[in-house]
Order: structure tokens, then sequence, then C-alpha cells
């Protein structure tokens, strides 16, 4: 019986607290990058602890939309085959 408590528990906290939106991400960097995504970044490098949860999914899913001039291609001449 625990172990079904257990399990059930599990699973309720992975579907409603493992939620990231994505599109909320998105539209926040891309319409103001230095708030969401460089002020995060330059906390990041200073001290990380100081960061929420929330603010460190807005900094590592947010990367993803922010143009910063690399593409993966710079650092592996394979990926453009792929």
């Amino acid at each position: 019986m625990k172990k079904i408590f257990a399990l059930l528990l599990l699973m309720h906290s992975l579907l409603f607290f493992s939620q990231i939106n994505v599109e909320e991400i998105k539209k926040n960097v891309t319409e103001n990058p230095k708030k969401y995504f460089y002020d995060y970044l330059e906390i990041f490098k200073k001290d990380p602890s100081k960061l929420t949860h929330e603010e460190m999914n807005q900094l590592y899913y947010g990367s993803r939309f922010v143009d910063t001039g690399y593409s993966l291609s710079d650092y592996n001449k394979n990926y453009d085959e792929i």
C-alpha cells in the first residue's frame, strides 16, 4: 500500500510541478532579452545560488531563443550534416 501511495504521489508531483511554460519564456526572452536573459546570466556567472528555480528555467530554456551570434555548427562542423 505504501508503494502505491508513493508512486501516486510521485506521479502527481511530476505532473504539476515539472510543467515549464516554454511559450511564456520565449515571449519574455524575445521581447526583453536584457531583463530575462542577460541579467540572469550575469547573476549566474557570479553566484548561481542567488537565482530562483524559475529564473534558472528562464535562463536555461531562454537560451534557445536568444540570438547570441553563435550556432552549434560553429563548434562542430558535423552538425550541419545532421
